[in-house]
C-alpha cells in the first residue's frame, strides 16, 4: 500500500529512496518509485500500486510486472523468483491483455532472457 507520497517525495532528496525504506520493510513502486508495503506478510504477493497516477500491478517477490505476468505465464517472473516456471515455449505478442506489450509495440521481454540487460533498450 503507498504511504503518505509527500513524505516520500521529499526522502528522494536525501539519495536513493530504496536504500531507506527497504530496511523498514517497504520496497519501491516498479512503475512510480513511490514507497509501498505489503501490509501481511502471508497475503498474496499481487500487489498494485495506490498511487492514483501509477496503479502499476506488480508482483511483491520479485517486482515483475503483473499485467505481463498475467498475459504470458509465470515464466514472466524473474528466475530467482518463487512463482516462476520455466517455459520453452513460443510467445506470443498480446497487446491487448499486456501493457508491456503495447509499451513496446512488440512481445515484451521476458525477465529470464534479458537478466543483466538493460530493458529500455528494447523499446
Amino acid at each position: 500500500m503507498v504511504k503518505n507520497t509527500r513524505f516520500w517525495d521529499g526522502m528522494r532528496q536525501f539519495g536513493d529512496l530504496a536504500e531507506h525504506v527497504m530496511p523498514l520493510g517497504y520496497k519501491v513502486c516498479p512503475g512510480c518509485n513511490s514507497a509501498v508495503e505489503k501490509s501481511n506478510p502471508t497475503a498474496c504477493d499481487h500487489m498494485t500500486c495506490l498511487n492514483p497516477a501509477c496503479r502499476k500491478e506488480f508482483c511483491w517477490t520479485c517486482m515483475a510486472d503483473r499485467t505481463a505476468i498475467k498475459a504470458h505465464g509465470n515464466h514472466y517472473h524473474d528466475p530467482s523468483c518463487r512463482f516462476y516456471f520455466s517455459y520453452d515455449g513460443r510467445d506470443e505478442f498480446n497487446p491487448r491483455a499486456c501493457r508491456e506489450c503495447r509499451r513496446f509495440g512488440r512481445l515484451c521481454p521476458r525477465p529470464d532472457l534479458t537478466r543483466g540487460v538493460d530493458v529500455q533498450r528494447f523499446g
